[in-house]
């Protein structure tokens, strides 16, 4: 896991002790055993961080807003129709509609279509 602030790494790692920090997002892109890439930078960052993780042939999700421009919505699509990688946006407030059983179908969809044995 990367941030740039040790006081969030830190409170991170107190309920997530198995998270392995790393001094840059570079770092993550390089390691071929991560295949996809979860963020929750500031909104009109996203974008760019996930064309960054898509170019390194990563999926990657990241909470909504997902774009702040137009732009960024088209250079997202140009890119996953270029690498075929996954762009999701996590919108939490519909696994608590869906409910438990609503959540559990999306989830088994999710994993189902990022697992590493089913990636392009």
């Amino acid at each position: 896991m990367f941030d740039p602030d040790p006081a969030k790494v830190a409170a991170f790692r107190e309920k997530f002790r198995q998270a392995q920090p790393v001094d840059s997002l570079g770092e993550i892109l390089v390691d071929p055993e991560i295949w996809l890439v979860a963020a929750a930078a500031v909104p009109s960052e996203r974008a760019a961080i996930g064309l960054q993780v898509m170019a390194a042939g990563k999926d990657y999700c990241t909470d909504k807003a997902p774009f702040t421009t137009l732009e960024q919505l088209a250079a997202v699509r140009a890119a996953v129709a270029e690498t075929g990688r996954k762009y999701f946006v996590y919108y939490a407030e519909r696994a608590f509609v869906l409910g438990t059983d609503g959540y559990l179908e999306v989830r088994k969809n999710v994993d189902a279509a990022t697992r590493p044995g089913s990636r392009p």
